[in-house]
């Protein structure tokens, strides 16, 4: 279980530093992708995904497609099962 979460954070934290370099296609595409990890990594990492769609990815898109972004705010709320999680993304 330990190299599940050794790797989640890994890939997360890759993500995280690519966030600036990406171009705005890939860039649009993925918050999309990082959600669906929900659906895949241990749930001791869904504090660390949503941290990151919160600080790094959401705010960047935020002003090209709102209906995307309450889309995708409406899948984590699937995942998240404790309203403080919820509240971050808000």
């Amino acid at each position: 279980m330990f190299c599940c979460i050794a790797l989640g954070e890994s890939i997360l934290a890759v993500i995280g530093c690519l966030v600036p370099f990406l171009e705005t296609d890939v860039l649009h595409s993925l918050p999309y992708t990082v959600a669906t990890t929900l659906a895949v990594f241990p749930s001791t990492l869904h504090k660390d995904v949503v941290d990151l769609l919160s600080t790094n990815l959401l705010p960047i898109i935020l002003g090209t497609d709102v209906l995307c972004i309450l889309l995708l705010i409406l899948f984590i709320c699937l995942f998240m099962p404790l309203e403080c999680m919820r509240c971050r993304l808000l």
